[in-house]
């Protein structure tokens, strides 16, 4: 598999267990608030959704961004020099090209 590739499913894991956390997190904070006040219904406020959506934006560009450091710094190589070809053989009873001295 490309490197490229690896770091992109990396960037693809990260950036779900990263949301997964902060979701979490950010619904246990709801519960604890809503038992505070009484309420029944743990509802997210308007900060905490701003929160929320900014960790989802920035997961979105993580598989990118892992795909990218992975390539240039596991995958990207430079290329090896060529082959030279073969001297041409000359054939018998022609002159020496005057372009190869």
């Amino acid at each position: 598999m490309h490197v490229a590739t690896v770091g992109a499913i990396a960037g693809v894991a990260l950036g779900l267990v990263m949301v997964i956390f902060e979701y979490s997190m950010l619904k246990r904070l709801a519960e604890r608030r809503a038992v505070q006040k009484g309420k029944k219904v743990a509802e997210m406020d308007p900060t905490e959704r701003k929160q929320f959506m900014g960790m989802v934006k920035f997961s979105i560009f993580l598989p990118p961004g892992f795909a990218l450091m992975a390539w240039m710094f596991c995958g990207w190589a430079p290329l090896p020099n060529p082959p030279r070809p073969a001297p041409r053989r000359q054939r018998p009873g022609l002159p020496a090209s005057p372009c190869r001295r």
